[in-house]
C-alpha cells in the first residue's frame, strides 16, 4: 500500500532527530606551502580517521574552514601541529551560533521598515515558507508572476520555476536565478526570494523595476535542493547535498553541484557516496540536475544564469574545472562582473573578488554554471558566494537573520548591473 506523500515525509522527518553540535569548532588553517595546501586538500571525513568537514577549501592566500567535532579537535590540532601548519580558533561552539540564527529579527527593526512582505526576510523561511511566499506572489500578481513545476526530487517535493514578466508574447531575453543548490546555505534562498519579491511587488511604483520586466523574462528557482533544505531544517543544519537514498545513513545524497555534465568526474568531485563532494553515478543522474538541464535546453531565451551560493564573497565567472581555463569572452564576462560588483561594494562596503573558482579557490568539475556556459551556451553566466566573507568569517554558513536584507539588497544591485546589460543587448 502506499502512503500518501505527506504522511511519507513526515515519518521520514521523524526518523531522524536534529543533529546538535555542542561543542563542534570552526578551524581557520592557514597554510603556507604547497604541501601543505595538498595535505589539507587530501582531507575526507571519512578518510582522515578525524570528524570534520572541509567548509571552505583555501589556498596559501585564503585560510581553509575546517569544520570540527569536539572528539576529534585535540588530535586534528595535534596533527596540524606535528605538519607545521598554523591554524586559529574562529568559532568555539557552533551550536551557540545556529541557536542565535533561529532568532528573528524583531518586527519594528529599522531593516525591515517600509520593506514589502517584511515578515519573509525576519528569519530564515522553512521550504514550506519559501513556498508560501511564492503562491501568494502569484496569487496577487498573476498578471506578471506563473509558477511551473519543472522535475521531482527523490521525495517528491516538486521544484519549482517562478516566471515573472509581462507582455507575454513579446520575444525577450530570459534570465535565470536558481537559489539553493547546496542545502546548508541558507544565505541563498533568502537572498533569491529577496530579489523576487523586489522584482514583483516593485513593479507598479519602481520604474527600473517595471522595465527589467517589461524587458526581460525572469526565471526564479527558489530552492532547486528542496528535500535537501528541508532536511537542513528538521535534522541536520549543516546537510549539503540532495536526499538520494544511500547504503548507509549519512552517505545520502549527491553533490548536485558536481553532477553536470561540464567534465563530470573531475577534480573537485568525489566518487565516494559518503563525501560531501559526491558527483553521482553519472552526469545529470539526479532529478534536480535533469530538471535544470531539460528546462534549460528548451529555453532558447536565456542570456543569463547566475547561481546563488554561500559562503566567501566571490563573483565567479567560467570556468571553475581547471586551472587557467577560460571561455572565449572571458574578458567581457569578467568586465561587466567587476562592474557588478563595484556596484554591490557601493551600498554596505561589501568587496567580493571576481574571478573564476579554480584561480581563486580550487577546482571543481561538473558545476551547474559551467555547463551552463560550455553546453548550453549561455552569454553571461555567474556564480555568486555571498556573505560572510571567508577570509574573517567566525560561523561559516551560518548568517545572522539580521544580514538578509542588506545581503539582498547589495545582491540586487549587482545583478540590476547583470540584467541592465542583457536588456540592452550589450
Amino acid at each position: 500500500m502506499l502512503l500518501p506523500y505527506s504522511v511519507f515525509v513526515l515519518l521520514l522527518a521523524t526518523a531522524y532527530s536534529e543533529k546538535n553540535y555542542e561543542g563542534w569548532t570552526i578551524i581557520k588553517v592557514h597554510p603556507t606551502t604547497e604541501s601543505q595546501v595538498e595535505y589539507l586538500n587530501s582531507l575526507r571525513e571519512n578518510e582522515s580517521g578525524f570528524e570534520l568537514q572541509v567548509w571552505q577549501q583555501g589556498n596559501t592566500h585564503r585560510p581553509y574552514d575546517i569544520f570540527l567535532s569536539p572528539e576529534s579537535r585535540d588530535a586534528f590540532l595535534a596533527e596540524l601541529d606535528n605538519q607545521g601548519i598554523k591554524y586559529n580558533t574562529a568559532s568555539p561552539n557552533v551550536q551557540r551560533a545556529i541557536d542565535s540564527e533561529k532568532v528573528p529579527v524583531p518586527p519594528r527593526s529599522r531593516s525591515l521598515a517600509g520593506l514589502r512582505n517584511a515578515a519573509w526576510f525576519s528569519k530564515f523561511l522553512n521550504l514550506e515558507e519559501i513556498n508560501a511566499a511564492v503562491q501568494s506572489l502569484a496569487k496577487d500578481n498573476p498578471n506578471i508572476v506563473s509558477l511551473e513545476t519543472i522535475g521531482k526530487t527523490h521525495e517528491g517535493r516538486p521544484i519549482t520555476v517562478v516566471k515573472v514578466t509581462s507582455n507575454n508574447g513579446k520575444a525577450k531575453p530570459g534570465i535565470w536565478i536558481d537559489s539553493g543548490i547546496h542545502a546548508r546555505e541558507w544565505a541563498s534562498p533568502a537572498t533569491g526570494l529577496f530579489m523576487l519579491n523586489k522584482l514583483v511587488s516593485g513593479y507598479n511604483s519602481n520604474g527600473t523595476v517595471k522595465n527589467f520586466v517589461d524587458s526581460a523574462t525572469w526565471y526564479f528557482v527558489p530552492v532547486l535542493n528542496p528535500d535537501g533544505y528541508a532536511f537542513t531544517h528538521s535534522s541536520d543544519r549543516m546537510w549539503r547535498k540532495n536526499r538520494r537514498p544511500g547504503s548507509r545513513r549519512g552517505c545520502e545524497g549527491v553533490d548536485l553541484n558536481r553532477n553536470f555534465d561540464w567534465n563530470f568526474g573531475g577534480e573537485g568531485t568525489s566518487g565516494n557516496p559518503c563525501d560531501e563532494t559526491y558527483r553521482g553515478a553519472s552526469a545529470f543522474s539526479e532529478p534536480e540536475s535533469q530538471a535544470v538541464k531539460n528546462f534549460v535546453l528548451s529555453h532558447k531565451d536565456l542570456k543569463a544564469s547566475i547561481s546563488l551560493h554561500a559562503y566567501s564573497q566571490m563573483w565567479f565567472f567560467p570556468y571553475g574545472h581547471a586551472y587557467n581555463s577560460y571561455s572565449p569572452d572571458t574578458n567581457e564576462l569578467s568586465a561587466l562582473a567587476n562592474k557588478g560588483a563595484a556596484a554591490l561594494q557601493s551600498l554596505y562596503g561589501t568587496r567580493y573578488d571576481v574571478g573564476t573558482a579554480a584561480d581563486l579557490l580550487y577546482p571543481s568539475a561538473g558545476g551547474s554554471d559551467d555547463w551552463a556556459k560550455g553546453k548550453a551556451g549561455i552569454k553571461y553566466v555567474y556564480c555568486l558566494e555571498l556573505r560572510p566573507d571567508g577570509n574573517t568569517a567566525a560561523n561559516g554558513f551560518i548568517l545572522s537573520p539580521r544580514e538578509i536584507v542588506p545581503t539582498g539588497e547589495e545582491t540586487w544591485a549587482a545583478i540590476s548591473v547583470v540584467a541592465s546589460a542583457v536588456i540592452s543587448g550589450k
